[in-house]
């Protein structure tokens, strides 16, 4: 009878424990959540991040791991496949078919919504002597890759078959180029090179003028505006009007670089990506 009635204590015990114990856990994720959303910190060391046109945010982070937080759902979802090195460049504007390269072993992985592998692509196999440096979606669900080697673009079809490659670009413009950024954009081709600004090629390669805009890593391009970081504040460049405008302006000096989100802006900071 004593042996019981000290299990029972015994067991009391224990739920109360338990109980305490998840509710402190408890105050504590809440105390989190409400701090993370104060702040509006999304994660800790982001390599590259990113938005799609549905209003999703992506980054990878130092484990190679790619992150995407789905902003209707509220929930993050990841892919990782280590085996492949490091994730050299993300592009999801896409959001259905979203490319993650892989330098290292010059291969890139095509992604669903839900951030299922659904195809890749060997670069070495179909050109074996290519060093690709940059890569960017394009219509009908082709891409585009910059040959550092070569110095040329290549636009790849839907079904990897070949469909456009440029001249050599030193030859075409007359200078060596070294470009950071590359985006598809109606029937133009930006990229962005900080000594020369950006150049504009049409879709088949072909040169068609260079914005004077120098100092430029990365940009992006809603509609008609290309924007960019620089000098604590986004700026807005109008493709139509040739116009620079002033998009936002941080006061905090210690941020690395931001992109326009919406109404807001994603900003990296110390390695931390918030949305402000």
């Amino acid at each position: 009878m004593q042996y019981s009635m000290e299990m029972n204590y015994t067991l009391s015990t224990l739920r109360k424990l338990s109980s305490i114990f998840s509710l402190l856990m408890l105050i504590t994720v809440s105390a989190w959540a409400q701090q993370k959303d104060s702040t509006g910190l999304i994660a800790h060391d982001v390599i590259l991040y990113n938005s799609d046109p549905l209003g999703n945010i992506y980054y990878t982070d130092n484990r190679q791991v790619l992150s995407k937080y789905d902003k209707n759902a509220k929930r993050t979802i990841t892919y990782s496949n280590m085996k492949n090195g490091r994730i050299g460049a993300i592009d999801v504007n896409n959001p259905m078919r979203i490319m993650v390269y892989y330098p290292d072993f010059f291969l890139i992985k095509f992604l669903d919504a839900n951030l299922a592998e659904i195809n890749s692509y060997n670069i070495r196999e179909a050109y074996s002597d290519g060093m690709v440096k940059l890569i960017c979606s394009s219509n009908n669900n082709g891409f585009w890759m910059y040959d550092e080697s070569n110095r040329t673009l290549l636009k790849i079809a839907y079904n990897f078959s070949s469909e456009q490659e440029s001249g050599d670009l030193f030859q075409i413009l007359g200078r060596d180029v070294a470009p950071l950024c590359m985006i598809e954009k109606g029937d133009e081709l930006f990229l962005s090179d900080p000594d020369v600004g950006i150049m504009v090629f049409d879709l088949f390669g072909g040169s068609k003028k260079i914005i004077p805009i120098k100092g430029i890593k990365e940009f992006s391009i809603e509609k008609d505006v290309m924007y960019y970081f620089t000098g604590n504040k986004i700026m807005g460049y109008g493709l139509k009007t040739r116009s620079e405008e002033l998009k936002t302006f941080f006061t905090d000096k210690d941020i690395d670089a931001a992109k326009p989100y919406l109404n807001k802006s994603l900003v990296m900071k110390q390695g931390s990506l918030y949305l402000k």
